[in-house]
């Protein structure tokens, strides 16, 4: 983490430029109070490692017993998201598989910069997208 007084003098110096297109400057003041107060929140919170990201990690060098239980962990909550969105209990489950294999093909690629659910849920949610536009553009006819 940058050290905490030069995180206030960037954030100053990003308000102050703010303040010199406002009238007042008591509206750039009370923007650098809350760069140091921000600042102060930053020190106090400790950083709590993610132990699926650790995990994800493992499945990067070749772990599949780690995939299996993040497997375990995240099906049901992956089914359910994508349930709410496409509403087609069939669909969900294959979409989920689908997720779940593009993250297994994704594994190179996994870069520890946010939480692992976070890098999850973002896949799942551009295949919903992807499928929800693939039905828009060709809808299922009825068989009768």
């Amino acid at each position: 983490m940058p050290d905490c007084d030069f995180l206030v003098l960037i954030l100053d110096f990003l308000f102050s430029i703010t303040r010199t297109r406002t009238r007042t400057r008591r509206i750039g003041a009370a923007k650098s109070f809350r760069a140091r107060e921000v600042c102060y929140t930053l020190r106090a919170m400790p950083v709590q490692p993610d132990p699926d990201a650790a995990m994800m990690l493992r499945v990067k060098r070749g772990d599949r017993a780690a995939f299996a239980e993040l497997v375990d962990k995240y099906k049901q909550p992956v089914l359910n998201f994508i349930y709410r969105t496409l509403r087609d209990e069939i669909e969900a489950e294959d979409l989920a598989q689908t997720v779940f294999l593009q993250v297994y093909r994704s594994r190179s690629r996994y870069r520890q910069t946010a939480k692992f659910s976070t890098w999850l849920f973002t896949i799942a949610r551009n295949l919903c997208l992807n499928e929800l536009r693939r039905r828009s553009r060709h809808p299922a006819e009825s068989i009768e």
